[in-house]
Parts: C-alpha cells; structure tokens; sequence
C-alpha cells in the first residue's frame, strides 16, 4: 500500500470513527496519545523517518497529511465556541450553554479558586454552604464583593477580617472592566441577546521558538476562520517543539517507493538514492530508527 493510501486509511477509515465522540466529550488522559501511536506504527510500518509532529502538516508545506487527533480535538473546541458566539439567534442550545457558562465556579481550580492562597478550610466552607458559583457569592457579598459580615454568616466564618481578606482575593480577580459589568448588573443592566459578540482575533502563540515552518502564521478572525485554517493553526501550536527544528518540505525530500519484489519483504518503502532526495536528507536529519 502506497503512503497516500495508508494516510487514507488512517484519516477517512480509523479516525473518523472517533469524530463525533470527541466533538462531544472529554477524552481520557492519554488515550488519544496510545491511538495516534498505533497509527504511525501502521503508516511507517516500523521505520520512522521523521519526527511525528512533521506529518501532521498538508503536502504542501512537506508533510503527508495525517490526522493529528489532538488538535482535531482542539479544533471542535474552537468551532464550538465559534458556533457560539457568531451563529444564528435561533441556536436551540445556546440557552442552555448560556447557563452553564453563566454559572463560574469558585472551586476546583477554577479562575476564582481563591482556597490556596486564603484561610484553612474555605473550600470546605464553600462545599458545605453549597455556595459554589460566582453569582451565589454576588447575591450574598453585593456587587461590590464588599459585604464582609454577609460572607462571614454565609460560611460560619468567625472573623469579619478574614472574611475581608477572602473578599479582597475575589476582587484580584476581576478587571475593572468586569466589575464595571457587576455594577451595571446590579442596576438591572443586562447584556442584549441580540446585539453582536464584537470579532475576535486570534493567533498561534509559538513563544520563543521559531523556524520556517512557524512563520508566517498571522492573526485570524475567529468570527470567519474556516475549519481547515483552524486546525492547521492547532497543529502547529500542539507540535511547536518538533517544527521549529526541521526546514519546509522536509518529507518531501525522502521519495518513499514500493520495494522490489524479491528484497525479502512483500512490501515497504525505499528511499530514492538520488542525489536530490534520500542521502541529502538523511545527511541533514539523521537514518531512520525502529520505533
């Protein structure tokens, strides 16, 4: 089987199988990690000639186009909030969402997870209260977050200072902008449902790493992104450590070719020994090694 038609089994045949789960939930710790394995095991059939993370990306830029199932998931991630956010009015689930997003947590590690760096024993208190979401803490504190023996009560808390000092952790964590937003909330002002989410732009963030095949990756407007963009910009983010190293089109110059008959395997792949293709490659990027 060709490498074209081992990348087609692989994206249309194995990991759509897994589409609409992921698009829907969680996957478990290392699990996508334990499938993309078996996969490249399948398309290299032993012999790995180049780091995973370079046949992730299109033909073009001198991958093979294998499904990265980890920035595929991303992807649903970034379409969903997409959807969200710039899709129709009518939306039949956007209600729903609405609520669960409306409803911030303040435990579990959550952006308002103040319990580590507070008194002993608030996330019990919080736990017991069931005082668990942003706006149970509104209605009790005030918008402000300024209500000290409110707080005290709510939690059994018996000093009005540590009650103050929690209060002032919680307001850390705002921005003015968004404690703007409480006090105009406070005032019956509510966000119109109608009005249009303002465009959002976003960018690969690379840090300090840098190489031809991290460049020239722009911003893009999350409000028009097309799918295809979106997980291009995934892979090269999830996979940055392993692109920044290698040149473009690096694949492109290993010309992987069927074995002859009678090479004692029935079938596999070969490098061209031209002097445009394998050894000028391997010179660069090493022999292969068994996985």
């Amino acid at each position: 089987m060709s490498c074209r038609g081992r990348v087609l089994v692989i994206n249309n045949v194995v990991a759509s199988q897994l589409w609409h789960r992921l698009a829907c939930m969680d996957p478990p710790s290392g699990f996508l990690a334990q499938i993309q394995t078996k996969l490249f095991n399948f398309f290299w059939d032993g012999l790995h000639w180049v780091p995973q993370g370079v046949l992730f990306l299109s033909r073009e830029e001198g991958g093979q186009g294998v499904i990265h199932l980890a920035s595929r998931t991303s992807t649903f991630r970034l379409q969903f909030i997409q959807r969200f956010l710039t899709g129709p009015p009518d939306l039949t689930w956007r209600e729903v969402a609405s609520c669960i997003f409306k409803r911030e947590p303040l435990v579990h590690g959550a952006r308002l997870d103040v319990c580590s760096g507070a008194t002993p024993g608030l996330s019990a208190a919080l736990c017991r209260t069931r005082t668990l979401t942003l706006q149970q803490l509104v209605d009790n504190a005030g918008p402000a977050l300024a209500d000290a023996q409110a707080v005290s009560s709510l939690l059994n808390i018996q000093s009005t200072r540590v009650a103050q000092r929690v209060l002032q952790l919680w307001r850390q964590r705002f921005s003015g902008k968004e404690r703007s937003l409480l006090l105009d909330y406070s005032t019956g002002t509510v966000p119109d449902s109608k009005d249009p989410f303002p465009e959002v732009h976003i960018s690969p963030l690379f840090g300090e790493l840098e190489g031809p095949l991290l460049r020239d990756e722009r911003q893009i407007s999350l409000h028009t992104a097309n799918k295809k963009v979106l997980y291009k910009y995934c892979v090269k983010v999830i996979n940055k450590r392993n692109l920044s190293a290698f040149p473009p089109r690096v694949t492109s110059r290993v010309k992987l070719e069927p074995i002859p008959a009678g090479y004692g395997r029935e079938e596999g792949y070969t490098t061209d020994v031209s002097p445009m293709h394998g050894p000028q490659a391997l010179a660069t990027h090493g022999s292969p090694h068994e996985k």
